[in-house]
């Protein structure tokens, strides 16, 4: 910590940190709930994976072992730092640091767990570093994320071919005694109002659960719906020439390692600025994807 302002205790800070974290939790990042979280113990870390085996046919007596070396290779995550800092009157700090609903700290989260969200899309297509030493660059497309073209409907059509999809490459499992795997549509409020319109997704004559609630769709198919709002100053969904870059991912899809909590500073500024303190709150996370079949890219046209 740089100059410290002596006026507020240890203990606020403290408290502030585990109000803030509380808050994000209340404020969780969407993309909390579809990805696998593990927690950050160094500088970068090497992701195992191991691939599938094949059973052998033994038709003969005595048959020779002919073994075969399995198959793995590890990713690479790297992770980044980020940070929120904020400008609070230093008369108002200490107040602000002890009161559990503060707005700084719920400023604070809400901007983290955005941030959380952001490095889970940039890394759902891009290049991953792979091979048993992780010197091996693999693109989106070389790892199998497929691209969907919905730019002329987003509609029930459009959810059979990313289901389709899913299915050519086994990525779901309806076996007795395990777990199936979860699926997640991250869409805007346009793709939503589309999906909203096809009476095959959300009529009881078609499905035989409650798919809408308090006029939302939480789930299609067997797909969770998440929402972004494409109005926002920085939209979380890509817009580039009019195409939207919406996903579709299943469980597996990517890793995220992070601090298990946030460090909080609170820094008294001793020039340019007049009895103003500064609270920073620093984060360090990283992702990769795992498996480039467990992603889907959804082009739609953003309007």
């Amino acid at each position: 910590m740089a100059a410290t302002n002596a006026t507020i205790a240890a203990e606020f800070i403290t408290q502030f940190s585990d109000s803030m974290f509380l808050l994000a939790q209340q404020r969780a990042a969407r993309f909390r709930g579809a990805v696998e979280v593990k927690e950050l113990t160094g500088e970068f870390s090497m992701e195992n994976r191991v691939g599938s085996v094949e059973a052998q046919d033994l038709n003969t007596r005595s048959p020779r072992v002919n073994a075969a070396d399995m198959p793995w290779d590890v990713r690479q995550l790297v992770p980044q730092r980020f940070g929120v800092p904020m400008w609070v009157d230093k008369w108002d700090a200490e107040r602000m640091l002890t009161d559990p609903q503060s707005i700084v700290a719920m400023r604070s989260a809400e901007a983290m767990e955005r941030k959380f969200d952001r490095i889970c899309i940039k890394q759902l297509l891009a290049t991953v570093q792979t091979g048993r030493q992780a010197n091996v660059p693999l693109t989106a497309a070389q790892d199998g994320v497929w691209t969907v073209d919905a730019t002329g409907g987003f509609n029930y059509e459009t959810l059979l071919q990313i289901d389709q999809n899913f299915q050519g490459n086994e990525v779901e499992t309806d076996t007795e005694g395990q777990t199936a795997i979860q699926k997640w549509l991250f869409i805007s409020e346009q793709e939503h109002a589309s999906l909203m319109k096809e009476g095959t997704l959300i009529s009881r004559d078609f499905v035989d659960q409650r798919v809408v609630e308090n006029g939302k769709l939480r789930r299609v198919m067997d797909f969770n719906v998440v929402v972004f709002g494409s109005k926002m100053p920085i939209p979380m969904l890509n817009v580039a020439g009019g195409v939207r870059t919406c996903f579709a991912i299943a469980s597996g899809a990517l890793r995220v390692r992070m601090q298990r909590a946030w460090e909080v500073d609170v820094v008294e500024l001793l020039q340019n600025v007049w009895d103003t303190a500064q609270i920073r709150t620093i984060g360090i996370m990283g992702a990769t994807r795992m498996e480039g079949v467990r992603v889907q890219q959804v082009n739609t046209t953003a309007q």
